[in-house]
């Protein structure tokens, strides 16, 4: 078996844990000197990182309710969707199940966007806004939603993370 990639694993954080998001908060804490992983996301990188192998890194995402201490991890590379559900025990993330499923087993998408396609808005930079998809796949027993912006905020040329999951998607629906 191949060794464990310190680039797969860097790669996977850099799209799971974006700054300044409840799941950055929950998965990092501050060491002695230095940010380090907690108990829970060191592991579940880990976990991630071994179904991923050598496959292309398409999208990803994390979410945290800090109120219920639990969230849901999304990835998509070019062969599978993994999907981790994380729960909460005494207040703390303590249990967690990573899932693979072939991208082949899609079976539908729901899309909705934040903002109308009338032309002043998409002229705007921002357009169109918030989108939110719920994937669902045979083999999962609830969906995957993504909420996040349909738009780069900091490069207006550049497509959107999630803009290229809902084509990668639209692409699995086509094969289905």
């Amino acid at each position: 078996m191949e060794r464990l990639s310190g680039e797969v694993v860097d790669r996977l954080d850099e799209m799971v844990r974006r700054s300044e998001t409840a799941f950055d908060d929950a998965a990092v804490v501050m060491g002695a000197r230095k940010l380090r992983f907690t108990h829970w996301y060191d592991r579940v990188l880990s976990s991630v990182g071994l179904l991923v192998g050598s496959d292309r890194l398409l999208f990803g995402e994390g979410v945290y309710d800090a109120t219920d201490h639990a969230g849901r991890v999304f990835v998509l590379t070019d062969r599978a969707a993994i999907v981790v559900s994380l729960e909460s025990v005494d207040g703390d993330v303590a249990v967690w199940e990573v899932t693979a499923v072939p991208r082949g087993s899609v079976t539908s998408i729901t899309v909705s966007t934040e903002m109308g396609a009338n032309t002043e808005l998409r002229q705007n930079r921002t357009w169109p806004g918030m989108v939110t998809l719920t994937i669902h796949y045979d083999s999962l027993d609830t969906p995957v939603v993504v909420h996040a912006a349909g738009f780069d905020r900091f490069d207006s040329t550049k497509k959107a993370p999630v803009l290229e999951l809902l084509e990668a998607i639209r692409d699995d629906l086509a094969k289905h």
